[in-house]
């Protein structure tokens, strides 16, 4: 029996992406220490501008309000 070079061909390029997305995958475990997820840590505040009451602008983790329209630029930290 025998097998056409087209069947050869993606079995050949099966077989060398099931290699590489192994070896990725066990380089990536081996080179990522444990403590890394604990040693960072990120908030970020947006600037509050309220529009009606008092002004007492601040900054925040949550929702900003109505105080910018979309696409504008809002400072952040």
């Amino acid at each position: 029996m025998k097998l056409k070079s087209g069947f050869l061909r993606r079995l050949l390029l099966i077989s060398t992406t099931v290699a590489l997305m192994a070896g990725s995958l066990a380089s990536a475990l081996v080179a990522s220490p444990a403590y890394a997820a604990q040693a960072i840590g990120i908030t970020m505040e947006g600037y509050v501008i309220q529009t009606t009451g008092n002004f007492n602008p601040s900054w925040t983790t949550g929702n900003l309000g109505k105080s910018y329209d979309e696409g504008e630029w809002v400072p952040y930290q």
